[in-house]
């Protein structure tokens, strides 16, 4: 029970806050775990010969590598198109009058979303990003997979389920998911997210009467000393 709740409960907290940062945070890292999943599935089966770990018997040395080459390039590709897109890289917004969450497809883009000529190449700074979340997804991601094989080996199961022939069942698509929710999110509260009006004013009004008082006195001294104020 304790398990499950970190899984469901947890990580679902996690994608809700990535999501404030721009859907596109949510869909390239799902995008990132499916086609690793997809690529080690395909290499594994053309080049595969050395085993990679017991509990997984099917899954190979070349196609975890292989997986993290074709995560990497068709990640980017796919990253480099949603870019140009306003309604995934504009931050989810919460309207604290209406008391609602709108995605706006109108927005002021963040500097990661802005083209920048580097070397006579233009390309957005998110991918500088995207590639880190890509070695996650890879590297360390895959051994959420691990453990649920572990699972179902357990129970003397292959799968989960068989909706997607030669994957499993949904749930086998979902099984390193939690680690990469989990790392996305550390990793936009560490080195990404700035906090907008809207959310830090959602903090203050959570505060009592007294400290929200005493937060205004403090705010309007600071805005005075710099001569924001008369």
């Amino acid at each position: 029970m304790h398990f499950l709740c970190l899984i469901i409960i947890l990580q679902s907290y996690m994608i809700i806050q990535n999501l404030f940062e721009g859907l596109i945070w949510v869909i390239m890292p799902l995008t990132l775990v499916f086609l690793n999943d997809i690529f080690a599935y395909i290499f594994d089966k053309k080049y595969g010969k050395t085993p990679l770990i017991k509990v997984s018997p099917i899954k190979t040395l070349e196609g975890f590598l292989g997986g993290g080459l074709g995560s990497l390039v068709l990640g980017t590709i796919i990253a480099w198109v949603l870019c140009h897109i306003d309604h995934m890289v504009c931050p989810t917004k919460f309207q604290l009058v209406k008391n609602t969450i709108e995605m706006s497809t109108n927005c002021s883009r963040s500097y990661l979303f802005q083209l920048v000529n580097y070397y006579g190449f233009n390309y957005y700074p998110f991918l500088n990003h995207l590639q880190v979340l890509t070695l996650f997804a890879s590297l360390i991601a895959p051994f959420g997979g691990f453990c649920a094989s572990g699972f179902k080996r357990a129970f003397k199961m292959k799968d989960f389920g068989d909706t997607i022939p030669g994957h499993g069942g949904v749930m086998d698509r979902f099984d390193c998911q939690y680690l990469m929710a989990s790392f996305v999110n550390v990793y936009i509260i560490s080195f990404v997210r700035s906090y907008s009006v809207e959310k830090f004013l959602a903090k203050v009004l959570n505060m009592n009467e007294e400290v929200q008082l005493e937060f205004f006195h403090v705010l309007k001294q600071n805005l005075t000393d710099q001569g924001l104020l008369n």
